[in-house]
């Protein structure tokens, strides 16, 4: 992720977790997200065959260089850019932002959200994050305001403080703070197999503007 420029790569939908293309992008997952954070390989692999998944590899050839994972709900207006990395030695050249117009294409038509590890807590990763968050507002993604996210994958530990960035992607519309809530229930429910009336949504939203205010 970051800025830079490189040449325009190949973007193709992966679809094959048998085949050489996947260990590659898996390669990539496994080493650019925390562990606390991952999903593991079967439950990626899976994905492949869901209609409400797209994973989307940058590629050069036979190389992949980046991916996307996207969750594009089927009942509402939106996605969820669930992870994008580009591999480690090609970071600061462009990459990131080809993935994130490859995700947007993809998800034509919808608001898109995206996950991202807060820097407002004191963490060994801190500058990361900030980077990390300035490099989305580049690319047009703004912050939900007074909005904690919190990401309910199981796991040993705490799970990092986390804040949610919205993409309108061409609709200017506001968000009503009841759309917001129904959206996060399908992320809980199809993404990360909660109830869509998990009592963390109610809390997240609890100091959450109506509309929904993006910073």
């Amino acid at each position: 992720e970051g800025p830079g420029g490189g040449g325009e790569l190949e973007r193709e939908r992966l679809v094959d977790a048998g085949s050489d293309r996947f260990r590659q992008f898996f390669d990539i997952y496994a080493s650019s997200l925390p562990a606390r954070e991952q999903k593991s390989r079967p439950e990626i692999a899976a994905m492949l065959h869901r209609r409400d998944y797209r994973v989307i590899v940058l590629e050069s050839g036979v190389d992949v260089q980046g991916f996307s994972i996207l969750f594009l709900a089927e009942k509402e207006p939106m996605a969820l850019l669930e992870y994008m990395a580009t591999r480690a030695d090609l970071r600061n050249a462009g990459l990131g932002a080809q993935a994130f117009q490859a995700s947007l294409a993809a998800a034509a038509g919808r608001r898109l959200l995206v996950e991202v590890d807060s820097p407002r807590e004191d963490s060994p990763d801190r500058t990361i994050r900030e980077r990390r968050q300035r490099f989305y507002g580049r690319q047009g993604c703004r912050r939900i305001r007074d909005l904690p996210y919190v990401l309910p994958l199981p796991g040993d530990g705490k799970p990092p403080l986390m804040d949610l960035m919205l993409h309108l992607n061409g609709d200017p519309q506001p968000v009503s703070r009841e759309r917001l809530q129904s959206w996060l229930g399908v992320i809980y429910e199809a993404v990360y197999g909660q109830s869509p009336g998990d009592r963390r949504i109610a809390t997240m939203l609890r100091d959450v503007s109506d509309p929904i205010t993006l910073l």
